[in-house]
């Protein structure tokens, strides 16, 4: 590293010939309060550390305000400047990285930010969240920055520097390194605290006040606007709802291996806790998710247009909404979200024409606005995300990044996400007659009826209004409930419906809001709890009903609860004894039930996004989302009126028994050529009773008479056995079913009914590969390799960080370096030199596909390529591409299968993402294919020879095709894995 020349007086802990060349040049930022002990001690422990690990370190001290290190005298606190301040730039110019640690400068506070840079520098901070990896330092640690000011207009003077931002955690100076990015655990699992007590008052108040709905409308999970939904709901009372076109099953898991159908389920969960922290209910319109696409065109053909729309227009006239929103028409996204806001422009006109898509069975609705985010030169409204809601202790941009937060599977996508920025902005699309004057809101102009109008006005407490009365609890309880005495003498929803027509909707949530805010007035808590968590056909179950009286008042309380549970049938209720409870006091019954011998079973959830839609996540949203949904309520007398309190619990219905193997197919390469394989059994008892069973091979039990099955005793409530076994594959040959059946029955001979099953396919694949191969590889974020390397038959490891930095490596034929493996283990970067030393050394080292960002060489770090080699964001989206051969001679292409264009037909998704644009002469080009209209693409596979072995790079998606069975990709990776031994 170059020295620098550096800005002021830093020199506190430098030698007086200043620094020595190459040190690196650390600033730490932090109050160093003389009153907080661990503001003090940290900056030395910091210091000590850091110089162990980098050496030559200079550190040096900066704050608000400046003066002597009280701890060592010796040294000075230079003072931080202002944003306004040009100096400002030259004390982060002068430093390799700041680490943030200590007291006020981390709070980020209105006050705290503003007393220490300035309110007239409002302007000019922005906030970003983003999550770094100190790879330059080589300390390998991953540290998130939840709030850092930057000095956004000033951003490009930033980029003449490489500036790395930490925040350093009391005593903890740099945390252990993780896998990957945050964990299920530390996203989707974590359970979400619903919102009670005051704020959930707060918020049934706030809901009387805004009568009209604001429906987010995204292409997939993750690309709702979630800070312009929690201002909406939060701030403004209004109800909001999220759409959805897909699931996201399409997409890619930075968190684990989920594919597909799975994928689709974990992001549909996180959607729904993403809801629940908006305040929003859930939408989804069950359109299939094909994987990034670049064409209008292909993403209405692969949706369907037709059908598409009517799934739009459906949504609208069951929604009603006022108000559309919709994210910004940015080709960078892909083709899915320009094609959704062509979709939502034509439904907005036909969701208000009766002769539409009658078949939906809904009454036509006209939406009031379509908005359509932009920038702030476009902009018609403006949201202030940086309001700051008391009642929560956060800001709105917060609330809404909370939200984005839960969605792991996007990784730091996430935390770049559109909630990074305190404003929003947006135009008016339809309708196109009307202006909305710059800075409107975007409920501005928007008015009921008079008669609506009176009807729904906000109740009042004397001469304040209910939000301001909340103190007033007796007082406020009386008001709310006069209110609903007088809106429940109106009569059921079906004489609201005769009466109000579509805006009927509007005052049955008003009612609703009015309930809840004298639920949460009152302090009354309702829960619902069932006794088992999976449940099987024909099993009793007990469900446990709580209410907490938290008021000072006695009152009267029933239970509404289903009288059975039956399927394909709507639950019939059946009135509880009326009970009196008394000030802070619980009561709890329980009531028993069977689900019937035909309930439909729920787990796996595959079924539950086909045949659900709609999610209440802002309403009442269960704990688990997924399963059969029972609702119970709680009746609550209250000055002559009764509240009705809801409580959802979903039933997860399993199958009375299970029997998963893995893998779960077998390749033979012909069906004369016979190979051993081995195979793992789970079995699973889910009922109430121990079983003593036995596991059935039928296929080998068909071809062999002294064939005895493997007998199991499997424990009762969740009890597992697994059970090893190998097979000699094929079993049974054409045209006899080569498939292996696996049965789980009861055991004694006279048993021939199966309790569960299960197939093992065979394929035959045509695949040659070497039976005496042993590779090494290191997983990305799933073991699609580790699998397929199974199938081949090749003896293979998976090597973690300490292998590879001591181990023997020139035992391997191969070793293959997975899908962001370099993002997903950013130790690998520390011990690239020694993997490219085997290649160098003989071995062969292929890379599959990896990002950019986590591609590029920084300040410090070498690059991982041994030629130079470029990466970029450039994709080849359609799945049926062409794709040419350049050298089909090279032994990539022809060694030990003749690789040719029909090897890529049948792929899913899409050929290749993140392919290199710029190479070195070194490599040579493969393969060559591009998207229709677009120039050709020759980067997705290149081979260098690098000293006595091979360097291969290769974009394209051989992992999902591995995953997809696809055989053309295992005949590619058994020429991969075989390239130094066969040569």
């Amino acid at each position: 590293m170059s020295s620098r020349t550096e800005s002021g007086s830093e020199g506190c802990s430098r030698a007086a010939n200043g620094p020595k060349q190459g040190a690196i040049s650390i600033a730490q930022w932090g109050t160093f309060d003389l009153a907080n002990f661990g503001d003090l001690l940290f900056p030395l422990i910091f210091e000590r550390e850091i110089k162990k690990r980098l050496g030559d370190a200079v550190v040096s001290l900066r704050s608000p305000i400046g003066g002597p290190f009280q701890p060592d005298p010796r040294r000075t606190v230079k003072r931080i400047v202002r944003f306004e301040d040009p100096l400002f730039y030259d004390q982060i110019l002068g430093v390799d990285a700041i680490v943030l640690g200590g007291g006020d400068i981390i709070r980020f506070d209105d006050w705290a930010l503003a007393g220490l840079y300035g309110s007239s520098a409002d302007e000019a901070i922005r906030l970003r969240f983003m999550r770094v990896f100190l790879y330059d330092l080589g300390l390998l640690a991953q540290v998130l920055l939840d709030r850092a000011a930057f000095a956004y207009s000033k951003m490009n003077r930033l980029a003449r520097t490489s500036l790395l931002l930490s925040l350093a955690l009391s005593l903890g100076v740099f945390p252990s390194p993780r896998r990957g990015f945050a964990s299920k655990s530390e996203t989707a699992a974590t359970p979400i605290d619903t919102e009670r007590g005051a704020a959930a008052l707060d918020q049934a108040l706030r809901d009387l006040s805004n009568p009209f709905t604001v429906m987010s409308v995204a292409a997939h999970p993750g690309g709702e606007d979630t800070g312009t939904l929690a201002y909406c709901r939060k701030k403004l009372g209004a109800r909001t709802v999220s759409v959805f076109a897909t699931r996201g099953e399409g997409g890619d898991s930075a968190t684990g291996s989920e594919f597909d159908d799975e994928l689709g389920l974990t992001k549909t969960r996180e959607a729904l806790e993403a809801s629940e922290l908006t305040g929003s209910d859930a939408y989804f319109l069950n359109l299939p998710d094909f994987g990034f696409s670049k064409s209008i065109e292909e993403t209405l053909a692969v949706w369907g247009r037709e059908e598409a729309l009517r799934r739009l227009v459906k949504a609208l006239r069951s929604i009603r909404p006022d108000i559309i929103i919709i994210g910004q028409e940015n080709t960078a996204l892909g083709a899915h979200g320009q094609a959704l806001f062509r979709l939502v422009v034509e439904a907005y006109d036909a969701a208000a024409e009766n002769g539409r898509f009658p078949e939906t069975g809904l009454d036509a609705w006209q939406t009031r606005r379509l908005f359509q985010q932009t920038d702030e030169s476009a902009a018609g409204v403006t949201i202030n995300l940086a309001e700051y809601d008391r009642v929560r202790g956060k800001t709105y941009a917060e609330l809404g990044l909370m939200a984005l937060r839960r969605y792991g599977t996007l990784g730091p996508r996430a935390e770049l996400g559109p909630d990074s920025t305190s404003r929003r902005y947006y135009k008016l699309v339809r309708p196109s007659v009307e202006t909305l004057e710059h800075g409107g809101s975007l409920f501005t102009g928007l008015s009921l009826s008079e008669r609506l109008s009176r009807e729904m006005a906000p109740p009042r407490v004397g001469d304040l209004s209910a939000s301001e009365a909340i103190g007033q609890t007796d007082a406020l309880i009386g008001s709310l409930a006069n209110a609903l005495i007088l809106k429940q003498a109106q009569g059921p929803a079906s004489e609201l419906r005769e009466r109000y027509g579509g805006d009927s909707l509007r005052l049955i949530r008003y009612i609703q809001s009015l309930e809840r805010a004298i639920r949460f007035a009152l302090g009354v808590e309702f829960d619902v709890k069932v006794s088992r968590r999976l449940l099987v056909p024909g099993q009793k179950f007990a469900v446990t009903l709580a209410v907490r009286n938290g008021s000072g008042r006695q009152l009267p309380v029933a239970f509404q609860v289903p009288r059975s549970i039956e399927q394909g049938k709507p639950d019939q209720y059946k009135q509880s004894e009326v009970k009196v409870l008394s000030p802070s006091v619980a009561l709890s019954e329980v009531y028993e039930y069977q689900l019937p011998e035909n309930a439909a079973v729920t787990v796996p959830y595959a079924k539950d996004s086909e045949e659900n839609d709609y999610y209440p996540a802002g309403s009442f949203a269960p704990l688990e989302p997924f399963g059969r949904r029972v609702v119970f309520f709680a009746e609550v007398e209250i000055e002559r009126t009764t509240i009705t309190i809801p409580a959802t619990v979903t039933l997860a219905v399993a199958p009375k028994f299970e029997v998963v193997v893995a893998p779960k197919f077998a390749l033979v390469k012909d069906w004369s050529t016979s190979r051993g394989m081995n195979f793992k059994a789970r079995l699973i008892n889910h009922t109430s009773e121990a079983l003593d069973g036995a596991l059935w091979i039928v296929s080998r039990a068909m071809i062999s008479d002294d064939y005895e099955p493997e007998s199991v005793s499997l424990p009762a409530n969740g009890g597992e056995v697994e059970l090893d076994f190998k097979l000699s594959l094929p079993l049974l040959k054409p045209p006899l079913a080569p498939d292996v059946l696996i049965e789980l029955r009861r055991r004694g001979s006279d048993s021939i009914n199966a309790l569960a099953s299960t197939k093992i396919r065979i394929i035959e694949s045509g695949v040659d590969a070497p039976g005496d191969l042993t590779v090494g590889y290191v997983r990305g974020a799933d073991d699609s390799l580790g699998l397929a390397l199974t199938q081949l038959g090749a003896a293979h490891s998976e090597l973690e960080a300490d292998y590879i930095r001591s181990g023997d490596l020139s035992r391997f034929d191969c070793i293959l370096i997975d899908r962001f493996a370099y993002h997903f283990r950013p130790d690998l970067t520390k011990y690239n030199k020694r993997l490219l030393e085997y290649a160098k050394r003989g071995g062969a080292l292929v890379v599959f596909s990896q990002n950019p960002t986590d591609w590029k060489a920084g300040l410090l770090r070498p690059p991982l390529a041994p030629f130079p080699l470029t990466l970029s964001d450039k994709r080849i989206t359609v799945e049926s591409a062409p794709v040419k051969i350049v050298s089909p001679d090279h032994p990539l292409m022809s060694k030990p299968n003749r690789i040719t264009a029909r090897d890529f037909d049948g792929w899913v998704r899409e050929r290749a993402d993140y392919l290199p644009v710029e190479w070195a002469t070194e490599y040579t080009p493969l393969l060559e294919s591009s998207d229709p209209g677009e120039p050709s693409l020759k980067g997705g596979l290149l081979v260098a020879r690098y000293g006595k072995g091979y360097y291969v790079y290769t974009s394209y998606s051989w992992n999902r095709q591995l995953h997809a069975i696809n055989l053309g990709a295992y005949r590619m990776l058994a020429n991969l894995v075989s390239l130094a031994k066969g040569n």
